[in-house]
């Protein structure tokens, strides 16, 4: 006659039970807490990349429109905190226009257009500090917030350029119909001051470098004009 196969008892059933449980704390929650943490540092990446997409310009790198009033807010926050025994500190707004950019595409193409703007990004990282905001705002536009508005110190470090050219320009070389051209490419701008107590009172001096910026270009280009120093305001 076949043996019947013994039922474990109360206590034995409750005792293997327990031990699966303790098996299972050891494996499935070093497997689960592995897969989690690959999901969130790609949560992380794909956050991360979409805060570069949303505040930066994809062809240049530099600061777009929406990260600049971001910048704005931050750098007025940070004056009340900061400066606040030094209120009338002033800071300075630069517009920046690449002169005849127009031509430059006509003759080279949008690709040469987009060297020409990346170079011109370059550049200015290389000019201004990094505790400055440097944005484009579209097309050949851009702007600086500088945070010092030593109008003398900021022209010594333009004629500290290895460049006898009072403005901001550079040359470069660009493909054209008979191959390679080399080009000189020069910036107009305006400057206006600012003590950055207010993001109205940055902004208003935005505007108002963008109309110092547009008197430049009706008065030669390649230059920048200042509000009451140099010859007429410019360098």
């Amino acid at each position: 006659m076949r043996k019947l196969k013994e039922q474990p008892t109360l206590h034995e059933w409750n005792t293997s039970k327990e031990n699966d449980r303790k098996n299972l704390s050891q494996v499935v929650p070093s497997e689960f807490l592995l897969n989690q943490s690959k999901f969130l540092l790609n949560q992380e990446a794909e956050i991360s990349r979409l805060e570069e997409i949303a505040t930066l310009d994809p062809l240049t790198g530099l600061l777009n429109r929406r990260a600049w009033d971001a910048e704005i807010k931050k750098t007025v926050n940070d004056f009340k905190r900061y400066e606040e025994n030094n209120p009338t500190k002033q800071y300075a707004v630069l517009a920046l226009d690449i002169d005849f950019f127009k031509t430059i595409n006509d003759r080279f193409g949008h690709d040469g257009g987009d060297v020409v703007l990346v170079k011109s990004s370059e550049l200015l990282k290389k000019l201004f500090r990094s505790t400055d905001v440097i944005a484009r705002f579209g097309g050949e536009e851009f702007f600086v917030l500088i945070k010092d508005g030593d109008i003398e110190k900021f022209k010594e470090r333009l004629f500290a350029r290895e460049t006898e050219d009072p403005g901001i320009s550079f040359q470069i070389a660009l493909k054209g119909q008979n191959g390679l051209e080399e080009i000189s490419v020069s910036f107009s701008g305006g400057l206006a001051l600012v003590i950055p107590t207010t993001e109205g009172a940055i902004e208003e001096a935005r505007l108002l470098a963008d109309d110092m910026l547009y008197k430049a270009k009706k008065s030669g280009r390649n230059h920048i004009k200042f509000p009451d120093g140099g010859k007429d305001g410019t360098i």
